[in-house]
């Protein structure tokens, strides 16, 4: 929601993009972040725009030292209740693996612009993904009725 080299006055100065972005999609936000006000979750959520406040969530916890870091911190955080589609805003590839299709770049030097915003709006209007074996619809044809006589 910044670029890299963001002061804390530029902390998330890239908000209006995603708010225009979300609009009132039905979306829930996680916060992925190496600030340390983001420990304070309160504080953190506090941060978004009254419109994008209370679909703000969770936070990951960070996951020290391992390859694809931010991937496996997305991972854990929806281990216990999983996403059956979600998306990640951010500029540091090298955290994820190579063919994360869930992985919007962001540019490190501006953050969110147009073009994230654009992939965003495509994914919330994107119809959602079919289930492969979905459950037995419970309203199927009537059943006949006993001829009568």
């Amino acid at each position: 929601m910044h670029h890299s080299r963001a002061k804390v006055a530029d902390f998330l100065s890239c908000m209006p993009v995603l708010e225009q972005a979300l609009g009132t999609a039905d979306v829930h936000i996680v916060v992925l972040s190496t600030w340390d006000f983001a420990n304070d979750f309160s504080r953190l959520k506090s941060a978004f725009p009254p419109s994008l406040r209370s679909r703000v969530v969770g936070r990951t916890t960070e996951e020290l030292g391992s390859l694809h870091k931010r991937f496996k911190e997305i991972q854990n955080w929806l281990r216990p209740v999983p996403a059956p589609d979600w998306r990640v805003l951010d500029s540091d590839v090298f955290d994820y693996p190579e063919a994360c299709a869930e992985l919007i770049r962001c540019s490190p030097y501006f953050g969110m612009g147009p073009v994230q915003a654009q992939a965003l709006k495509l994914w919330i209007q994107a119809p959602a993904p079919l289930t492969p074996n979905p459950p037995p619809s419970t309203d199927g044809p009537p059943t006949p009725s006993a001829p009568a006589g």
